[in-house]
């Protein structure tokens, strides 16, 4: 039953039509979806019996044809495609960690996707950061080694589009061609930073701690977009803020836990506490100072305590101001 559903996808998934390839990726990612509904239903833990064989079966089926089709040059909608391999190989975790044929999938896929993410119209790089966050989340990989250097590329390359002037209406007219052009562009931009900005903290590892240089780096990094972006990219650095600073408070004694400079954090969350127009953005700088005075409470002896503890209060009497009601309350939790 499986494998006819499976037929005529694959048949076409490396079809001469684009409009074959995306639509047979699109059937491929409907089974894939019914088979989880299966495997979930079996077991809340791992699939077993049928379940489990639909699983596998899939994997086996569809997992290397994906991949083939997934290589090359870019074409519209190649992103249905690259979203389908994600989306069963996420399904398939288990067969695929278990089957000595198909276990480097994982890696050869984040391969395609660091290619991917070079290369493309910036929506169709964003899609690739998009299927990079649900790999990395649905697999729980430890690949920020190898995933962080093209992302932070990706963030500092368009960041600086988050600090660009508004154009006031008495020049509104006055926009060439080429400026319209980079305006029209400006929100997928902006989008595509935040979802680097997100597959960063997604990739952020769960049983080892980063280096001090690997820490510093994404710290400056998500602090320079904190001051200057708009709304949705000051959200997503503030949320990997926090995320950081709770990696690194979570850390073992071995590692540097805190080799980010919380006082710098927390100027950053100074700036976004003052911002008087998104709730969202004083609700995620909120969020990483709780984290930062979580870090600070876990400090043993350190140079830097008192400045840090004295940022912390700064930051705090902010909140305690705030218009709304939920963000003063949590406030006043967090002072007690």
């Amino acid at each position: 039953h499986l494998l006819e559903l499976l037929r005529l996808p694959l048949a076409h998934i490396a079809a001469d039509s684009w409009p074959h390839r995306v639509q047979s990726a699109k059937s491929i990612v409907d089974v894939a979806r019914m088979v989880e509904r299966e495997a979930r239903s079996s077991d809340a833990n791992k699939p077993s019996g049928p379940a489990a064989a639909s699983v596998a079966a899939l994997a086996q089926a569809v997992l290397s044809e994906l991949v083939k089709a997934s290589r090359g040059r870019v074409w519209p909608g190649k992103e249905h495609v690259v979203g389908a391999l994600v989306k069963v190989c996420t399904v398939c975790a288990d067969a695929v960690s278990t089957s000595e044929e198909l276990q480097d999938t994982p890696s050869t896929i984040c391969d395609i996707l660091l290619k991917e993410m070079k290369q493309g119209e910036i929506p169709y790089r964003r899609e690739m950061v998009k299927h990079c966050s649900a790999l990395v989340e649905g697999l729980d990989l430890d690949v920020y080694d190898q995933l962080s250097g093209t992302l932070l590329q990706l963030v500092e390359q368009y960041g600086a589009l988050s600090a660009a002037p508004a154009v006031s209406s008495s020049h509104a007219m006055d926009i060439d061609d080429d400026d319209d052009e980079k305006a029209l562009k400006r929100p997928q931009q902006l989008m595509l930073v935040a979802a680097a900005i997100n597959a960063l903290q997604s990739a952020l590892p769960k049983t080892r701690c980063l280096s001090a240089n690997q820490a510093r780096q994404l710290a400056r990094t998500l602090e320079d977009i904190a001051h200057t972006g708009v709304w949705n990219t000051r959200v997503a650095s503030l949320e990997c803020l926090a995320a950081l600073l709770r990696h690194l408070a979570g850390a073992s004694a071995a590692c540097d836990r805190f080799a980010v400079d919380i006082a710098t954090v927390l100027a950053a969350v100074r700036v976004c506490a003052a911002e008087g127009k998104y709730v969202s953005v004083r609700t995620a700088a909120l969020d990483t100072l709780d984290a930062a005075l979580a870090a600070v409470a876990e400090l043993g002896a350190d140079s830097r305590l008192s400045d840090w503890q004295r940022a912390c209060q700064e930051a705090l009497e902010l909140f305690l101001k705030d218009p709304v009601p939920s963000i003063a309350d949590r406030a006043k939790d967090l002072a007690k």
